[in-house]
Parts: C-alpha cells; structure tokens; sequence
C-alpha cells in the first residue's frame, strides 16, 4: 500500500510539470504504478495553488513521493498526497500519519520539540499511539536524549539554509532508534529531518519546500 501511493503521486506529479525536479522515480520502481492511476480531485484542485510541498523517503522501503500542504493549525500542518493519506506535523516533527501502512494516530512530542526547537540537550519522554491491524489503540512510551551535533549547512530546493543538526535517541523496553533534526534556527524551524516511525515502516526522511 505506502508503495503504491507513493509511486502513483510521483508519477502524476511528473505528468504535471516540465521541471526536471519533479522527475518519476527509476523503471524498476516505477513499475509498480497501475497505468488507470487517477488522482483525487481534492488533491489536484490543491496541486494547482502555489503551496508548500513536503519531500518525503521511506528510507528502508526505497520509495519516495511529495505530499502538499493542504492545511494549518497553529503548530500544526497537514499535508496530502493523490490517494488522500498524509503526514501531519507539529513544527516539522511527525505527529500522525495516516493511509501510509501501519496509522500513527498521535503523538504527545512537546517535550523533544521544546528541546529540539531551543537547541538545548536534555531528556523528555514522547507518547505514540498506533492502531493494530485490529484497529484497536496501541500506546507506546519512550524515553529520549536529546543532543546537540553542531551546525550544518544544508541545500533545500529553494536554496542553502545554515541550520542547527539535533540528535534524538530513544528507547523503551523493546527499541532504540535515533532521530535527526536539522533546525533554522532563525524561523524555529525544521527544515529537514529523519525521523523513524515504526518497525514495519521504518524511518523516513522529510525535506520542506518553501515557497
């Protein structure tokens, strides 16, 4: 299914546009698109306004895709892909996904983002909640450390971004996983991360195009 998406909203995209940017992804993978592929209206009227656009990577599935941003709430922003799934974030950390494999339903993340945001080590706890293949509410808690790598120099596709590198090392009984976070400082932004969301899905990289 996270493949199917991402490969039907890449492939439209390229459809759309002359940009070499927006390219589809290799024959081998692109293989997997069903020619009929149409995407959803609401998404199209949305592809057609100058909106922000979220690169994303499921690093260990090797499919890749671009969601829109569709709306904001405060910290929040939600973007959309073809088939209506999506990612929200709460200031460039993943809070949910939905129609990408197993749902992440929420995620209580104020104390990482606290951390993360300042650019200060420390500890803080994190919250997810998933839903089972049952669809029943599955809570996980981890305790995590956050560190500081120093400054990195990044280039985005609206140009270079000077930006704070974050580490976020996390445990509970069963899984250590450590997340990345490169932070404009100037905007308290996340402008690019990796960020690992479960065992079936792994991790996944984010990378946000301004207008």
């Amino acid at each position: 299914m996270i493949r199917f998406m991402l490969i039907s909203f890449t492939l439209f995209l390229g459809s759309c546009t002359s940009d070499p940017e927006w390219s589809t992804l290799d024959a081998a993978t692109s293989y997997f698109a069903p020619r009929e592929y149409v995407p959803s209206a609401r998404f199209t009227a949305l592809f057609r306004e100058p909106r922000p656009v979220l690169d994303i990577e499921f690093v260990d599935l090797g499919v890749a895709g671009k969601l829109i941003l569709e709306q904001e709430d405060g910290d929040y922003a939600r973007y959309l892909s073809a088939d209506l799934g999506g990612i929200v974030l709460q200031n460039g950390m993943i809070h949910s996904i939905y129609g990408f494999g197993e749902p992440l339903v929420g995620a209580e993340l104020s104390q990482s983002l606290a951390l993360v945001l300042s650019g200060q080590p420390g500890q803080a706890d994190r919250f997810s909640t998933y839903l089972d293949d049952e669809d029943r509410p599955v809570r996980r808690t981890y305790r995590c450390e956050i560190g500081v790598q120093g400054m990195r120099n990044i280039d985005l596709v609206t140009g270079a971004v000077e930006t704070l590198l974050m580490s976020e090392t996390c445990q509970n009984l069963s899984t250590s996983v450590e997340n990345l976070f490169w932070v404009d400082l100037k905007r308290r932004e996340i402008v690019q991360s990796r960020q690992w969301i479960s065992d079936r899905m792994g991790s996944i990289v984010t990378r946000l195009r301004r207008l």
